[in-house]
Order: structure tokens, then sequence, then C-alpha cells
């Protein structure tokens, strides 16, 4: 079963990470950093050693440089035509470990003139198949097509040749191929998965007419029925008109979830409206990708009563459904007379006790700068989940509504004290460091942002490394995130102000701590930033030993040079290109480069 519902699965798009396009850290842009272009640099002379071993006549070696061609191409290195040729001559080596490199060295080369003998290498070797015949069907090797159509005519059981030669046939449209594929659709002498691919190969093939075939395929609707059912909703992937349709809503309603989807993602293709009679069964689904999929439609008719629809589904039990209500949401935010309705939701989902709605309503209310959830998100800082905690930290960072500011501060400085307390998340059952971290930071960017000065004691004591000097070294257990922010947030809250109680420690955290090895980069970064804002011309010299003059990707460097421009008024070098050498190469010459 499991095996059939990932086969479905694959017909879903893939889903974006919760959250990850909305929460951010301003304190990374600002400054802006420009990066250098990077271009990738191989070892001189690498190609030629590679040419030779393929030529040698030690297995391993062929293997290896076949292995490290392949791995190159991909990796952007250029001039490797020549090794088309040999790579070629070795498909007919004795060793299978050499065959085998060399067949997929030439097919990420796209070597189309060696199809050939690798199609010859995939009829004497079934070990190659799964390198070769993709290929074959990429490039539409015709030679190729008649031993896939005989493929179909072998009697079961198929095996995994049988797999690919119907995504061959699949992929070049050979209409010659439709009747054995239905037969094999048809039949109950095969197996449930290659009745499946025979009907998603079909489908294909032909986009039209299969309409009474997966008819017959859907009749048994017992649990011994899903392979077929799933076969009809593959022969319809492809299919449009009113039978095929009403047949596809039929599927969408199986209570099989990978049924349901396979069915649910033609229906959405097609024509979203036609999954709106189907929303209640389709939201009732215990699966995420069904219920997915009616979100999805739902994006597809921004409406009022489509608004308090995609709300429900800010509660969704998992976190990528959740994410993609909220998503819609945001957009029909922007059509006209939808804005309100949509803030209502998400205050509707932010006034309850479940932190899955919570999360999203926050992060929505923030999107749309919806300033009156301003206190009940600061209420949400307490949060017992880390998920509504960390969204509405960064929700009230970017509402920056002042009078929250006290109440924000209050929690920065509850944290901090349970953080000495406790250890590094504070005593917080189900929150890590890592997820306090990411809270922290946005409140203190708050500050920063907003030059709230009340914060300036706190901040003082959130960056430093170490609590208090000796050994063994008793670390801060403030987060490198939060630690960083209180750097950056200072340098705003005293610009132009070179206090030495202030600049000593912050170039500390840029230069210091000898033998304990230096700060994390992000404190050091910071460091360099905010020493350019206080103006702390006595520590030109200090940002000065970091910068350095060749172009880098190292962003501590990066900021340092960026210091020292605002420091000294000297112009900011352009960023330049950078070389990324592509070590550690199989036969490397001598010298490396």
């Amino acid at each position: 079963m499991r095996s059939l519902v990932l086969t479905a699965l694959a017909v879903l798009p893939a889903l974006p990470a919760p959250a990850a396009d909305v929460i951010d850290s301003p304190m990374y842009r600002d400054p802006e950093l420009a990066l250098p272009t990077v271009v990738r640099t191989f070892p001189a002379g690498l190609a030629d050693r590679w040419l030779a071993a393929l030529d040698r006549p030690e297995a391993d070696l062929q293997a290896q440089a076949a292995a490290a061609v392949a791995l190159a191409h991909g990796r952007g290195m250029t001039g490797l035509a020549p090794a088309v040729g040999p790579l070629t001559r070795l498909l007919e080596s004795p060793s299978p470990a050499v065959r085998a490199a060399a067949a997929r060295a030439l097919v990420a080369l796209d070597a189309r003139d060696a199809a050939p003998t690798l199609f010859k290498l995939a009829s004497t070797d079934p070990a190659a198949r799964d390198t070769v015949e993709p290929a074959l069907a990429k490039w539409d090797y015709r030679p190729a097509r008649a031993v896939w159509l005989e493929r179909l005519n072998d009697p079961p059981p198929f095996r995994r040749a049988h797999v690919l030669a119907m995504q061959g046939l699949a992929a070049v449209k050979e209409e010659k191929a439709a009747d054995p594929l239905r037969a094999i659709a048809l039949s109950d002498r095969h197996a449930g998965p290659h009745r499946i691919e025979a009907a998603r190969a079909l489908g294909v093939i032909r986009p039209a007419g299969s309409e009474a075939d997966a008819e017959k395929l859907m009749g048994d609707s017992s649990p011994r029925g899903i392979s077929t059912r799933l076969a009809a909703a593959e022969l319809l992937r492809h299919h449009s008109g009113d039978a095929a349709v009403k047949l596809l809503q039929t599927l969408a309603r199986d209570p099989e979830p990978a049924v349901a989807a396979a069915a649910l993602a033609r229906l959405v293709e097609f024509d979203p409206k036609l999954l709106v009679p189907l929303l209640p069964t389709v939201f009732a689904s215990p699966g995420a990708d069904v219920r997915s999929l009616g979100v999805e439609a739902l994006n597809k008719l921004p409406s009022a009563d489509n608004a308090k629809l995609l709300g429900d589904r800010l509660h969704d039990s998992h976190p990528e459904v959740r994410q993609r209500a909220r998503r819609g949401l945001r957009t029909y935010a922007d059509r006209p007379g939808l804005r309100d309705v949509v803030i209502a939701e998400a205050t509707r989902a932010l006034a309850t006790n479940d932190w899955r709605a919570q999360e999203p309503a926050a992060l929505l209310v923030g999107q749309l700068g919806h300033r009156p959830a301003a206190r009940r998100l600061v209420e949400l800082l307490q949060a017992d989940r880390p998920e509504p905690a960390i969204a509405s930290a960064w929700a009230l960072r970017v509402l920056a509504v002042p009078d929250t500011l006290p109440a924000v501060l209050d929690h920065v400085r509850l944290r901090h004290g349970q953080l000495k307390g406790n250890g590094n998340n504070a005593g917080l059952r189900g929150f890590t460091p890592e997820q306090l971290d990411a809270q922290l930071t946005q409140l203190v960017q708050f500050f920063g942002a907003s030059k709230f000065k009340p914060a300036d004691g706190e901040l003082r004591s959130l960056f430093p490394r170490f609590l208090r000097p000796g050994m063994p070294p008793a670390f801060n257990p403030v987060g490198p995130e939060t630690r960083a922010a209180a750097i950056w947030a200072l340098g705003h809250l005293h610009a132009g102000d070179p206090a030495a109680e202030l600049v000593g420690p912050i170039e500390e955290r840029l230069t210091g701590d000898g033998a304990m090895g230096r700060d994390d980069e992000r404190v050091r970064r910071m460091a360099a930033i905010a020493l350019a804002r206080l103006k702390a011309k006595a520590s030109v010299a200090a940002v000065r030993t970091d910068a350095g003059d060749r172009p880098t990707l190292d962003p501590v460097a990066l900021a340092c040079r960026w210091a020292v421009a605002q420091l000294t008024g000297e112009p900011l070098a352009a960023p330049g290109v950078y070389d990324l050498p592509q070590r550690d190469w199989f036969l490397v010459p001598a010298g490396g480069r």
C-alpha cells in the first residue's frame, strides 16, 4: 500500500517549508553588503589526467575517472567533450563498474552521439537500464521504441525493465503503445503498481477517450480495489470534458487519500471550480495532500466566502496546509473588497487557543500591516509552542507599534533571566535553544530599528560572550543570533557616539578571545557594522585587520570593509570576482591548481 501511495503522490507539487517565505532578519540587509561574482575554478590539467586514466587498463582508474567527469560537468566544468570518445569505448568494458560509471558520465554530458552504444549496453546489461533508458527517451532515440514495445508483450510478472519501457514510451508519446498499455491497465493478471504505471503512460499518450476504461477500473470500491482506482485516476490525468470530469469527481471522493489526490490534482489543474462541491469531503480527508489540493483550489477562487473557508484551514493539523492557506489569504487581501474579510479571518484565528492557527495568523497580520493585532501578539510571545512565539515576535517587529516596546522589553528581560538561571533554552519545555534564539533576535532587532533607548542596558548585557572571566569560562547562554542582534541594535541606538564603555566591548567581540577562538561570525559581523555606526575611529586599525583586500565571500571581511569605508571615507572597493577553487578531485595535479 505504501508504494501505491507514494506513486500517487508523484502528481502533487512540492510544498514549501512553513513560514520560510516570511520570517527574515533585517540586520543582514542593513547595510547591504555586495557579494562578488563567484566563478568556479578547476585545477589546471585535470581533464587531461582524467582522459589519460580513461585510457589506462586498470578498471578502478577508469571507473573513478568516469565518475569524476560526470561530477565535474555537474559542477560547471567545461572542456570535457574529448571524454565522450573514451567513455563510449568503455561501455564495452568487461567491468560492470566501469560500464556503469561510463554510462552515467555520458548521460551527464548529454552525449547523444553515444546513443547507439548506450542502447546496445542497455540491451545486454540490465543493470545499466535505469541510467540509459530515461536518457534514450529524453533524446527520443527511435530504435529504443521497438524494444520497449516488445517488452510490453512479455507475460507477467513484470519487472523494473517493464516500468522503464512504459515510462520511455510515455515520454516519446508513442501511439503504438496505447493498445498494449491499455491491456496491461485493465488486466488483473498484472500487479497493481504496473497497472498504475501503464495507466499513467496511457494517459499521457492518449489524453482523451478512456472514460469507459476508467469506469471499469473504478468498479471495485473495496480496499482491494485501491490500485485499480488509482489506475483510473491516472488514466484520466490529462482528460477533459464532462464525462471525464464526472468520473474524476467521483474518484475525488474516494476514502483512500492517494486515489482522491490523483483525481483532485487533475480537477484543480483543469478548473478549480469543479472542487467547490467536493470541499466538505476534501477537508474531511485524513490525507494532508488531499486537503492541500482543496486549499490550492480555493487560492485560485478569491471571494469572501472562500476566505472564510481558508480561514478554517489555518487550524489544519498539517503545517504545510496551514501555511498554504495563509499564502492564499495573503493574495486575497490584494483583491478589491477582500482585505477586511482576510483581516477578520486572521484575527479570528489569532484569538483562539490553537497554536496551529496562531502561527499563520500572526504571520498574516504582520504581512498585512494590521497594527490592531499588536496587543494579542504581545500575549503570544509567551505561547507554550515556539511556532506562534516566533511568528508573533516577527510580526511585532514588522508592525513596529511603539506602544508595544515596553511589554516586549519586559519579555526579553524575563527570558534573559530564565536563560541565565536555567540554561540555553531558558527551561522552557518544547523550545530548543535555536527556537528561543529565533524569537529573541526578532525582538532585539525591533529595539534597534525603533531606537528604543530604554532597552540600552538590556542590550549591553545580552551580547558578551562570557558571563564572567576565569577558567573554565562561563559562556553566555544567550544565542548567537540574539547576541549579534543586540550589537546591531546598539549601533543604531548610539549612532555617532563612540563612547569608550561601549566601543571597547564591541570591538572585543570582533577581535578578542585569544586561545578560546574568535566569536561567532554573526556576532563579529555585527560588531564591525556597529563600530562604523558609532563612528569609532579609534577602531579603524582593528576593523582593517579583518577586512583584507581580495574578493571574498567572508561576511565578516565584507562587513569590515564597509566599516573601514564608513570610518575613513575611503571608497569601498568593488566586490570583484571570487575564484571558488574546486578541489579534492580524483588525480588532482600536484600544486592543486
